[in-house]
């Protein structure tokens, strides 16, 4: 089972862009270890004061060689910095192809978006995926705000220095 960028202009294109994989076909590249910071931008300060939401649409595609059931996708959430709402849609893919989106701020036309953020919550992409085949996963990121802090000037560095710079959330599959 292994995660795919979309965004190809035909069938298994060369597409390696995240910021392009707003549904269409299937590209030929693979997401890499399934860290969200694969999939979406960076956070920025901008983005948790204005609670910036984000779509990306990828494929999770049976690459085992057996048929699977009960196919899951839940989310890894590190203990502490939860800075992020995440919802998850899903889409069957037709000849390959999904629909598409405009850009990363536009809702996906037919897709329902389920909430993932509690720990354990798992949402059922497919109730069985046949060798080779791929499920559409529509990922909707809201930022969330984040708490003010009151900070002296002369400790602003090292209080910038200690904030996360990249998300640790990380998306699981389960399946039987």
């Amino acid at each position: 089972m292994k995660f795919y960028y979309t965004g190809g202009k035909v069938l298994n294109d060369w597409q390696p862009d995240a910021e392009k994989s707003l549904g269409n076909f299937i590209s030929e590249n693979e997401i890499g270890n399934g860290s969200l910071s694969n999939i979406f931008s960076d956070i920025s300060l901008l983005g948790q004061s204005r609670e910036l939401v984000e779509i990306k649409a990828i494929a999770l595609k049976n690459t085992l060689l057996v048929p699977v059931t009960n196919v899951y996708l839940y989310f890894t959430y590190p203990v502490i910095d939860k800075n992020a709402k995440l919802e998850v849609g899903k889409e069957v893919f037709v000849s390959g192809k999904i629909g598409t989106i405009p850009n990363s701020r536009s809702l996906p036309y037919g897709v329902t978006f389920s909430e993932s953020s509690a720990i354990g919550t798992k949402i059922l992409l497919a109730s069985s995926l046949a060798v080779g085949e791929a499920i559409g996963v529509w990922l909707r990121r809201t930022i969330l705000p984040a708490p003010v802090n009151s900070v002296e000037k002369e400790n602003l560095e090292a209080y910038l220095l200690a904030q996360t710079k990249v998300e640790n959330i990380v998306i699981s599959i389960e399946y039987t």
